[in-house]
């Protein structure tokens, strides 16, 4: 005798039809958990892409631009020269901000009276609106000199007396 595989058509048992049902719901919660993974997966990996986008954007702007805002430590240093307001830059002692003082601002206080200055600094200028010079000659107090002196493009010189220092007022005896 000779058999062979013939493809026919076959109807379906009821207990077939529910063997083939419980293996389509299995499937449908495979392929839902597969999907439920996969956008899962595609969630971190979009946030992933957007954020380092972002980084991008953000180095692309600063060096379009060729600066960025940060804050940085400033020296305040008032009446220098007489009427202004100088903002010095602790890191590398340039002069970012020069404006006039408002009439309140030029209050002198006490304890400046009693600390004098010491030396002068040669402060680069990089106030744009201040295009007049490169270098500020400024006068500086004692914690001012030790702060500004470490920095390597600061000089500083001795501070000269004007002649009415060098003078005693008349009629005054020197002890």
């Amino acid at each position: 005798m000779t058999t062979e595989e013939v493809n026919l058509r076959h109807s379906l048992t009821d207990k077939e039809m529910a063997a083939l049902a419980k293996q389509q719901a299995e499937g449908l919660q495979q392929k839902r958990l597969a999907e439920s993974e996969f956008e899962s997966i595609r969630t971190v990996y979009k946030a992933r892409i957007t954020e380092a986008e972002a980084l991008v954007q953000g180095i692309s702007a600063r060096v379009q631009a060729g600066f960025e805002m940060k804050n940085v430590r400033c020296m305040i240093a008032n009446e220098r020269p007489e009427g202004y307001r100088l903002v010095i830059r602790m890191d590398t002692g340039h002069i970012a901000i020069r404006r006039k003082l408002e009439q309140s601002e030029r209050q002198i206080k006490f304890t400046e009276v009693n600390d004098p200055y010491v030396a002068v600094a040669y402060l680069p200028i990089d106030d744009p609106t201040w295009n007049d010079a490169d270098f500020f000659q400024c006068p500086v107090r004692q914690d001012e000199f030790d702060a500004l002196r470490v920095l390597p493009e600061i000089k500083m010189a001795d501070l000269k007396p004007v002649k009415a220092e060098l003078e005693a007022p008349k009629g005054s005896k020197k002890k």
